[in-house]
């Protein structure tokens, strides 16, 4: 008797779009705040459905807090972006920093949370914790910051405005 109640439930869920905010969120990422939902038009973020268990910004799969990133995790069942307050998180494999051709063994590596905190607004260097724009105003000039981990990219302060100034990668 259970089953056929379940089926019903789950139909009636699905009739009503319960499951359409989930897909939207997912579809539209986590980054896409700034577009208010993507549409234009005043379009707002998809609301959750009450009978869904989830954040407008995260897939139901994300553990419910930053905190509780960590460990080994299964890419297949954790596919998208988890993104909190103190940063964003995704289930992969450590990509060595190099410039070498990537190999067939790196699939075989265990997969892990890969989590990058939220950077602050301006960091202890003076720099903007985010990679400016090209162009966009800066002070003061000759400041020069570097962006990337792996592979960096430098942004130059010339008169007022920062310059991409190269990048460069490991051998």
């Amino acid at each position: 008797m259970r089953a056929p109640v379940l089926v019903a439930i789950t139909v009636a869920l699905l009739a009503c779009g319960g499951s359409r905010s989930r897909h939207s969120a997912i579809e539209r990422g986590p980054d896409d705040s700034s577009t208010g939902g993507g549409g234009g038009g005043g379009d707002t973020a998809p609301q959750p459905d009450a009978s869904v268990a989830f954040t407008a910004s995260n897939p139901l799969t994300c553990p419910p807090s930053f905190a509780q990133m960590g460990g080994t995790c299964d890419p297949a069942t954790h596919p998208g972006t988890c993104t909190y307050p103190e940063g964003s998180c995704y289930c992969g494999v450590t990509m060595p920093c190099s410039g070498a051709a990537i190999s067939d063994e790196i699939a075989a590596w265990p997969s892990s949370w890969q989590c990058t905190v939220k950077p602050p607004v301006v960091r202890p260097d003076g720099c903007p914790g985010t990679q400016p724009n090209d162009g966009a105003s800066c002070s003061p000039s000759g400041r020069t910051c570097v962006y990337g981990s792996c592979c960096v990219w430098r942004m130059t302060c010339e008169k007022g405005r920062w310059k991409s100034a190269g990048g460069e990668c490991p051998p």
